[in-house]
């Protein structure tokens, strides 16, 4: 699975409910074979295009969603630095959740139309 096929993964996941950190953790594990430093750089590669490119935004539930009131070089920052506080062989728990923009949800849409379409 390319990078964009996981970022279509995590956008869809994230079209109708909000997604919990070990979700993004998980779909890189899993579609990279990846562990330790290797598999931080991996996922944090993905964090950063999914934020960069403005299709999530991160937070923390409180019960409802609330986004992190902080540049996403900031966000990034805090996110790598909790994970490697908590030691880089966590499953990247308790960390943050991540939201879906409007453009993410239309990329997720149009993900989800592509996925019907196909045989």
């Amino acid at each position: 699975m390319t990078r964009d096929e996981m970022m279509d993964e995590i956008l869809v996941d994230g079209f109708d409910d909000w997604v919990y950190s070990p979700v993004v953790f998980g779909c890189v594990q899993a579609e990279t074979g990846l562990s330790g430093e290797p598999l931080v750089r991996a996922t944090m590669g993905l964090i950063h295009e999914l934020l960069g490119r403005g299709l999530m935004e991160v937070g923390d539930t409180l019960p409802e969603f609330k986004a992190w009131s902080v540049p996403v070089p900031e966000a990034f920052a805090r996110i790598e630095r909790d994970w490697r506080a908590a030691g880089v062989d966590t499953d990247f728990v308790a960390i943050c959740w991540f939201a879906n923009t409007p453009a993410g949800n239309a990329r997720a849409e149009q993900v989800i139309a592509n996925q019907a379409r196909e045989p």
